[in-house]
């Protein structure tokens, strides 16, 4: 097929859409479900009737449909690497429908041969995340976020953090959808260990995909990466319980008698004080937070569906510091901070969301949806924290008795941090959605969505510094604060957004190719901006080799403000704001192949992204504090690497590098008032992380597979910093890298594998283990930002600043018991 036939064919489709239903024949219908021993679907698993070529692959929920030969027996086989084949006896009359769940063990019998297929997993530069290493995973967080930062392109900045930044984007620049609904984060929270719990319930989720660029245009409007999450429906009764020194969660799922009502709903707890007692600041530490999620199905008939997702969630912090000792500078200059403190830090913030979707497939290559959702935050941060330091001078000398004590003050003063600062947003949304699969392999997606976004915030923040007795900054007639943030904002903005896309399968000499291209439409109303952004990705499945997938994909992306975005670092906003804009091109290859006789992946992709109409930023821990200006452009580029596989026999483990350059340029108006222009060199922008390495790795006793050890490696380069009320353009220093390994070790002590339709008795467990963790296990001190403090002093020597490390947190041991029935 010519190139012009084919765009002339999408063309067609996006304008009209017809159907060929088929004609009948003598077969019956066999679905269902295909999960494993955690009741977690289980994705590309092969459904095939035996002795024939005949079969099909499950989705990523682990559904499957096929076509049966009707009035005889037929046996049915269920394949997939890593598990127990299953094999049963099926029979069925003409144009009857038949469910058949099918639940698959875990294997540990070594193969002596594997064929390795490239399988139908990636969408453009969409590609399956496996979660089924999740639960072993060592890391502070236990979420979704924490298995996502060990992937090429994604960097986290903090263990007390779920946000991410993907290849050179902020936090604010991610997709995040659970079940098609896109979910939101808290905005004031200020530091990592105030963030509390993820909203993604890793208990409840059966499937996770993820694109760190490239995105096609079912997915909304921002620069960087979409995470696609998908809770399961249960097949049958389960739950579960887990419980840490950091935390506990649980969870309960089930179907009704007549298969109708599905329910999974899990509760979370987490407190994060044992690891904020390693911390350079000392005193009382009071964290709590919990939440609770429920998804619940009803199939009113074939035709019919009505899904529900609702979460709770509450989060409190609070902190009366006492003292600070940190010491810092370097092995020429050794210096040490002391701080006294009085006051305290209260920071909570309440999350309520829920949604109602109902699905009608009126025939089977149709489905409709309507869904309305609405999310609320309740956030405030609070606190007057007033501290008086010291900054001393240490011996140096490594022979001298008095090696890193004090040797002189080169630095005395107080401050007085203050803030009031509230934000309650709601966010309510009506969406459509459909597709209709015609022809052999084409299938047609569209969709509408209404919000409404109203915030109502009011910020009060300042700080005092008083050195020598000198405020700062001096002027000699009044006093000053150092930094003030005074403002008050009620805000609503409505937007309008839809889309359309057209996938088909085209088979050529050369192979086969997925094309998918759509466009999305959106309607912006605080300042009548009309959004048009083309999409379009293609994957080729070579015909000379089945172990190569070649992907290419792009489009243009807005990042429509959200909340931060409209204001600027005094809290005002800026009416005039607009979309930033981005043009993104990804190029990439997954390669399937054999090391030392195992199955191997290796994914490669490179990627150039273009920006306009930046809104520059800064980065303090994980707050992010715009400029409120649309005048800045940029650039990232960089390659993406990753090698997936048994580098033990029969256990997944995987590395990932990444390397990046993020530059950026600003407009300036003339300082003389002339009104002439002029744009910056570039720069590196707060996320220019030249090298990211990640490494996960298991292993486990060869005559006893029960016996297991994980370890998380990262490493990333140094991120770019500058002082306060200083440009980065004109001064920029770079934080030292980050460093961590986080060990586990766990012991299963029961792996029965029971069916699961015996129910939850005493003993019936599916699996029963125990686990330690070393976190941060060589206790490197990372650093996540800077506390900066002036000096006034006569002492030429002594610099009129100093920029003191904020440390993350040091070594701990973790205890963790996991029960699932």
């Amino acid at each position: 097929m010519h190139l012009y036939r084919i765009f002339t064919f999408h063309l067609i489709l996006l304008l009209f859409a017809g159907s060929d239903l088929g004609a009948q024949t003598p077969t019956f219908v066999l679905s269902g479900k295909v999960t494993d021993e955690k009741m977690n679907p289980v994705p590309l698993a092969n459904i095939s009737i035996f002795g024939t070529p005949l079969g099909t692959v499950s989705n990523d929920k682990g559904e499957y449909r096929i076509n049966i030969p009707a009035n005889r027996e037929v046996a049915i086989v269920v394949t997939m690497i890593g598990y127990a084949p299953v094999k049963t006896i099926i029979s069925g009359t003409e144009g009857e429908h038949v469910r058949k769940d099918f639940y698959l063990e875990i294997s540990y019998e070594e193969i002596s041969e594997v064929l390795i297929y490239q399988g139908r997993e990636r969408e453009g530069s969409l590609s399956r995340i496996d979660i089924r290493s999740l639960d072993l995973l060592p890391s502070t967080g236990g979420s979704i976020e924490n298995l996502l930062m060990t992937m090429p392109g994604v960097s986290g900045r903090s263990e007390f953090s779920s946000q991410y930044s993907v290849r050179g984007g902020n936090f604010d620049e991610n997709l995040v959808y659970v079940n098609g609904i896109e979910i939101f984060s808290p905005q004031l929270i200020h530091t990592g260990q105030k963030e509390g719990l993820s909203l993604i319930n890793p208990d409840l989720v059966g499937s996770v995909r993820f694109a760190a660029g490239g995105f096609s245009a079912m997915y909304g409007d921002k620069t960087s990466s979409v995470l696609d999450i998908r809770y399961r429906e249960p097949v049958s009764f389960a739950s579960s319980v887990s419980a840490s020194l950091i935390g506990a969660t649980g969870h309960i799922e089930g179907v009704s008698a007549n298969g109708r009502l599905s329910h999974i709903t899990g509760a979370r707890y987490k407190t994060n004080q044992y690891l904020l007692q390693t911390l350079d600041e000392s005193g009382d530490y009071k964290s709590s937070f919990s939440d609770i999620q429920s998804f619940v199905n009803y199939r009113f008939s074939e035709r019919f569906r009505l899904s529900v997702l609702a979460n709770y969630s509450r989060n409190n912090y609070g902190f009366a510091p006492e003292t600070r000792e940190t010491k810092f500078g370097t092995f020429d200059n050794p210096m040490q901070l002391m701080v006294y403190f009085n006051g305290r830090d209260e920071t909570g913030y309440e999350t309520i969301f829920g949604s109602v979707s109902g699905t009608y497939t009126p025939f089977p290559k149709l489905n409709l949806q309507l869904n309305v959702s609405g999310f609320t935050s309740l956030e405030s941060e609070t606190f007057d924290i007033r501290g008086q330091y010291l900054i001393n001078q240490l011996e140096k000398q490594i022979s001298s008795e008095n090696q890193g004590d004090s040797l002189m003050n080169i630095g005395v003063g107080s401050f007085m941090n203050h803030a009031r600062s509230y934000l309650e947003a709601n966010v309510l949304s009506i969406a459509h959605k459909g597709d209709m699969a015609y022809g052999q392999n084409n299938k047609l997606e569209w969709g509408l969505k209404l919000q409404y976004d109203i915030f109502e915030d009011q910020m009060r923040e300042w700080q005092m510094i008083d050195s020598a007795g000198y405020n700062l900054p001096y002027s000699g007639k009044e006093i000053l604060p150092w930094h003030l943030a005074d403002s008050k904002n009620s805000l609503t903005v409505g937007r309008f957004s839809s889309y359309i896309q057209n996938t088909s399968r085209i088979s050529l000499q050369m192979g086969e190719i997925d094309f998918n291209s759509g466009v999305r439409i959106s309607y912006w109303d605080f300042n009548g901006d009309l959004l048009v952004s083309p999409r379009s990705s293609l994957t080729l499945y070579p015909a000379s080799s089945d172990n190569l997938i070649f992907h290419l994909s792009g489009g243009y992306y807005y990042q429509v403000p959200y909340y931060r975005e409209f204001r600027d670092k005094y809290g005002k906003i800026n009416y005039n704001i607009k979309p930033q804009r981005s043009v993104h091109l990804v190029l990439g290859n997954d390669y399937f192949m054999r090391l030392w006789n195992r199955p191997f992946k290796f994914t490669t992709e490179i990627y150039y992204k273009w920006f306009y109409d930046l809104i520059p930023y800064s980065i303090d821990n994980i707050r992010i504090v715009y400029s409120g200006k649309n005048n800045g452009r940029g650039y990232a580029t960089g390659m993406d690497i990753k090698l997936h596989g048994d580098f033990v026999p029969g256990i997944d483990s995987w590395l990932s590098l990444s390397l990046l350059q993020t530059r950026e340029s600003i407009e300036l108006e003339d300082e003389n008032g002339a009104g002439q222009i002029s744009a910056t060199p570039y720069y590196p922008r707060p996320t220019d992380q030249l090298v990211n390495f990640s490494l996960f790795f298991q292993d486990y006793l060869p005559n006893n597979p029960a016996y297991k050890v994980h370890m998380k490696l990262i490493y990333g380069s140094r991120l770019p910093f500058n002082p306060p009320n200083t440009p980065a353009h004109e001064l920029s220093f770079r934080m030292p890298a980050y460093r961590r390994i986080d060990l586990g070790f766990s012991k299963e002590i029961s792996n029965r594998l029971k069916n699961p339709d015996k129910g939850h008795i005493a003993g019936n467990f599916r699996s029963l283990w125990i686990g330690a963790e070393v976190f941060n296990l060589l206790d490197i001190n990372n650093t996540i930002s800077y506390f900066w403090l002036k000096t006034v002093s006569a002492d030429p020597a002594v610099p009129g600043e100093f920029a003191i490390p904020n440390y993350l947190s040091g070594r701990r041991i973790n205890i963790k018991l996991t029960a699932r029935f």
